[in-house]
């Protein structure tokens, strides 16, 4: 043998080997654009998810007592019973301050109407028009008004 690289490469251990073809194996398998891009989703989706969770687990920290009763409601709720989701969302609008409390509040119950719908055979969203009376979900969110500055304060 006159190369010496070749002399080396039959000295290698079978578990060296095995990782050198494994390493080959997967730089030849490299994902095709298409593939990458719904590697990159997923991933991306799963980090909103867990972000989402610890939102939520927060929310649940900073108001305990509401978050008890909303889930109590939510459990319990029916399309002829959704306006307690109302009452609720009225009774406790002036005890969650934050906005961003409000905000992870309205996400909660409009998840949750949406699974409603969707289990009772409806579309998941259905807003009124301007003519039409506004929905639980609108009265609810227009009750909560997560999405607007008090003149008098600022963002949390």
């Amino acid at each position: 043998m006159d190369n010496p690289f070749e002399a080396l490469a039959e000295q290698l251990t079978s578990p060296a080997k095995a990782k050198i073809r494994a390493a080959e194996k997967r730089a030849a398998m490299k994902p095709t654009a298409q593939e990458q891009e719904s590697i990159n989703k997923r991933r991306q989706f799963r980090m909103y998810r867990r972000w989402k969770r610890g939102q939520i687990k927060e929310f649940k920290e900073r108001n305990p007592q509401i978050f008890a009763e909303l889930r109590f409601v939510l459990r319990r709720l029916t399309l002829d019973n959704a306006e307690f989701l109302l009452q609720f969302s009225r009774f406790h609008s002036n005890q969650i301050r934050s906005h961003t409390d409000r905000a992870i509040a309205l996400g909660i119950m409009g998840t949750a109407i949406a699974r409603l719908r969707i289990r009772n055979g409806l579309p998941p969203f259905d807003d009124s028009l301007p003519s039409e009376e506004p929905t639980v979900f609108e009265l609810i969110r227009d009750e909560l008004d997560c999405f607007s500055v008090p003149k008098d304060k600022s963002w949390d």
